[in-house]
């Protein structure tokens, strides 16, 4: 599934659109994967003729109730948010959310194999936790936003009736619209 939203990402982002990426749950997953090493991938131009240094990917990337370890965009994390292609990245999470360890043995196994500890808790319920690392202008480009109370359980529908995901959304949809409207002029 990463590989054909990569794809489909890809077209485009090719084609001049300015991409806002939502994933909820394990889908957050699915949406990481996609955009790792946006910048490095070989098959990128071979397969689309894309330049991926020319066309950036996503420029915000939202992660509601993720289905991820809290410290997956760590960088010891299996999605180390430096080498993530969008520009922003803002998770969304709800303390009510009933996924609160929400990883079983076969998500620990490849934290023993790598020999570093693997958060138990779902970033979708504590928010990001670890080192992240800084992106090339040496800024964070993630940000965790705590939804709790208006979030009560797990549903995307729940972050999207609420006034606070609702808000970050219209002004980054507004924020882009706005950059369009200025470049046509």
């Amino acid at each position: 599934a990463g590989t054909i939203l990569r794809k489909t990402l890809q077209l485009l982002s090719f084609h001049g659109n300015r991409i806002i990426l939502i994933g909820h749950s394990l889908g957050c997953r699915v949406c990481l994967h996609s955009l790792l090493d946006w910048n490095k991938s070989p098959s990128t131009k071979a397969n689309t003729g894309l330049s991926v240094e020319k066309y950036p990917i996503v420029e915000h990337l939202y992660l509601l109730a993720a289905g991820i370890g809290a410290d997956e965009l760590s960088i010891d994390g299996k999605f180390p948010a430096n080498r993530i292609g969008s520009e922003k990245i803002t998770v969304c999470y709800s303390k009510k959310d009933p996924i609160k360890v929400g990883f079983g043995f076969a998500e620990l196994i490849p934290g023993i194999w790598n020999l570093r500890p693997k958060s138990m808790l779902a970033m979708g319920v504590v928010g990001i936790r670890g080192h992240i690392p800084l992106s090339e202008n040496g800024e964070t480009k993630c940000d965790s936003v705590n939804c709790t109370s208006e979030v009560p359980a797990h549903s995307v529908h729940f972050y999207f009736k609420s006034a606070i995901f609702s808000k970050m959304l219209v002004e980054k949809v507004a924020h882009v619209e706005g950059k369009r409207l200025r470049s046509r002029l």
